[in-house]
């Protein structure tokens, strides 16, 4: 085997680890460090770049990570700033492994696939480990942080998210039907017992979509239609049958509907609302470059203080919406590139009809409209991964197209 190929062979057994491992949130960043070292180890990078279908793209993909390190040269909390890149560094590392390494038929779909093994195995692990717990031990593990052992919910919740999409495409994965009925099935219990409010109304988002995707292509309305009612009429009767699921659905609309929200309130949707005030009051306050990258957190925490949110300031939350937290840093600079980030690449995939690439990027966005997605491994890793990976493996339309419009 010549150096090339040995290469090659290590950076698809590698990113299969990686895919296969992040829903157990084990030894991934160890296997970046590989990736990257086999990827570094080749050399040739000269080639490499310049053969790059669309350097705009790719800029635009690390264009986010490229401000964070701007950031860090008028910021004076050196020691979180440094902390944040680290967190942050596979929104630079993926892009540019991705963009510049050819890929042979076929290792696409198995890095998927690994994807589908790691989320169905872990799926069944949690189940499995909820059931010891309730039939030994008398403990209910069956429900949201205590059922979702290796990641917090939001997290494993897109990546089941990002698996239904999959099954859901049939140019991807060639398994019977009624196999993939039965995976999403189980995956669609674990979203309830997972109970992350985001990721069901994904799920239901994702089902709407594919029904009305599947009457437009196919002209069969009533099946259709009947899809879209059995959709919204399982959702109904699973939250009914989930005591605290329905409660915390019922809990989020009454906090939505309140005129006031006690200032001390650290509840999960009360406290969301409040920190999204203060954080967007941070945005404001802090204009075109923001407060740097090291200082984001001390500037929420002194507007927490300032307007009296104890209970936000006491957990030392983050903005809890990743546009927001990203404006604060960067300012309107950081703000409208993480736009782009997501945006760009949408319209792209919009006009050469990829609906994976389209419909994975909505749902990214639409959990960080809730969450702080990239300031945790768990979700930037997973994100910058995926992302990047369904863009530039994609065919060569998609690509070529990005790179005469940009």
């Amino acid at each position: 085997m010549n150096k090339s190929a040995l290469h090659k062979n290590l950076h698809f057994y590698l990113c299969c680890a990686i895919a296969f491992l992040l829903s157990f949130k084990l030894l991934v960043p160890v296997i970046i460090i590989l990736l990257v070292v086999n990827w570094l180890s080749e050399g040739n990078f000269k080639t490499r770049f310049t053969s790059i279908e669309s350097k705009a793209i790719l800029l635009l993909f690390i264009a986010p990570y490229l401000l964070y390190l701007v950031g860090m040269s008028y910021t004076t909390n050196i020691h979180y700033g440094l902390a944040d890149l680290q967190t942050k560094l596979s929104l630079l590392l993926f892009p540019l492994i991705f963009a510049t390494t050819n890929w042979r038929s076929g290792e696409r779909n198995s890095v998927l696939l690994a994807l589908l093994i790691g989320v169905v195995s872990a799926s069944l692990f949690l189940v499995m480990r909820a059931c010891y717990f309730y039939f030994i031990q008398g403990l209910n593990y069956f429900f949201y942080v205590d059922f979702s052992y290796f990641l917090h919910p939001s997290y494993f919740g897109l990546a089941i998210n990002l698996v239904i999409l999959l099954l859901l495409s049939p140019q991807i994965f060639k398994l019977p039907i009624y196999l993939k009925v039965v995976l999403i099935a189980l995956l669609v219990v674990i979203i309830f017992l997972l109970s992350s409010k985001l990721a069901l109304l994904s799920t239901v988002l994702i089902f709407i979509g594919f029904g009305i995707h599947f009457i437009v292509k196919t002209g069969r309305y009533k099946t259709g239609i009947a899809l879209l009612l059995l959709t919204i009429g399982s959702t109904f009767i699973l939250i009914k049958s989930i005591p605290e699921l329905e409660a915390r659905i019922q809990n989020t609309l009454h906090t939505l509907s309140a005129d006031n929200i006690d200032k001390s309130d650290s509840e999960s949707n009360a406290v969301r609302v409040l920190v999204w005030h203060a954080a967007a009051d941070a945005f404001k306050q802090n204009g075109f470059l923001g407060v740097g990258t090291g200082d984001v957190k001390d500037e929420l925490f002194k507007h927490y203080e300032r307007l009296g949110y104890t209970g936000a300031l006491e957990h030392k939350l983050n903005a809890h919406n990743q546009f927001l937290q990203t404006g604060v840093a960067l300012g309107y600079v950081g703000f409208v590139a993480l736009l782009a980030y997501f945006f760009i690449p949408i319209v792209v995939s919009w006009k050469q009809k990829n609906y994976l690439f389209l419909a994975f990027s909505l749902i990214v966005m639409l959990n960080c409209l809730t969450e702080s997605m990239f300031e945790a491994e768990a979700g930037v890793i997973f994100i910058s991964f995926f992302q990047s990976f369904l863009f530039f493996t994609s065919n060569k339309d998609l690509i070529n197209f990005a790179s005469k419009k940009l």
